[in-house]
């Protein structure tokens, strides 16, 4: 409950700090970092905040512009992009996992049902 008032805290002072059209390094590198940690902090999701900044850095990056357009944007974007992709494969393995399982499991039970409705041959 702190962390998430923390984290809701720390979002309404970015809100409240936020220039649109500003140029300085703050409001274009550290204040929309510090969003994002808000953000995780009251959300508890890290995949929809990995997604979230990735695509919002992809729509930022501009390879012609200075360096907070051109390298901090798309370094941010595929490092975002990355650890959504690691919370997707995990996700996937588990559940292909949980598949697996239940379907053997399924498997050995028809099989021993199987094997009691035989007729005993003596």
């Amino acid at each position: 409950m702190i962390l998430r008032l923390a984290g809701g805290l720390l979002v309404l002072g970015c809100v409240l700090l936020f220039e649109p059209g500003a140029t300085t390094l703050l409001q274009r590198l550290w204040l929309p970092l510090a969003f994002g940690i808000g953000a995780a902090m009251v959300l508890h999701n890290v995949l929809a905040i990995a997604a979230t900044g990735a695509l919002l850095a992809a729509l930022r990056s501009d390879l012609a512009g200075d360096w907070v357009s051109a390298i901090a944007y798309p370094v941010i974007g595929i490092a975002c992009a990355g650890i959504a992709a690691g919370i997707l494969l995990q996700r996937y393995r588990r559940y292909r996992e949980a598949t697996r399982a239940a379907r053997l499991e399924a498997r050995a039970s028809r099989q021993a049902s199987i094997r009691t409705d035989e007729p005993n041959e003596q």
